[in-house]
């Protein structure tokens, strides 16, 4: 990962909400969002995120990286929860098991992304950026 991804000044970090059951891919992600100079807080489970998201209205993420498989509530179970309380906070779908299907049905209940894992980390920044209205580097 290139070091072009800090752009951020300290002082506007949005935060980005990791909730992916599976750690070595939750702390992946939250090294390559902090690198491209973002804040995250990471959720081991969809029912630890949406209870958290319930009890904290202070947690205010600028956008939500998602599992679509997990155990207990999938990704499409966590975004329709969290969409009858925040309708318009951003949310990206990764998942390791690729169906047309699961992104059809992710995108549909509106994501504003979709990556199969492993994915391009440049193209994963440029989409955060591009979802969170940042202007990206050149």
């Amino acid at each position: 990962m290139a070091d072009h991804w800090r752009i951020m000044p300290e002082k506007s970090k949005p935060l980005i909400a990791i909730v992916d059951d599976d750690a070595l891919f939750r702390r992946a992600v939250s090294r390559l969002v902090r690198i491209g100079g973002l804040d995250v807080r990471g959720f081991s489970s969809g029912e630890d995120f949406i209870a958290y998201v319930e009890t904290a209205p202070s947690f205010e993420p600028a956008c939500v990286v998602l599992d679509v498989q997990m155990r207990g509530l999938n990704g499409v179970q966590v975004l329709t929860h969290l969409r009858s309380m925040r309708p318009r906070l951003p949310v990206i779908f990764v998942s390791a098991a690729y169906e047309e299907r699961l992104r059809s049905q992710a995108l549909a209940a509106g994501a504003a992304a979709f990556f199969e894992k492993p994915f391009n980390s440049d193209a994963f920044m440029r989409t955060l950026y591009a979802v969170l209205g940042i202007a990206t580097p050149s």
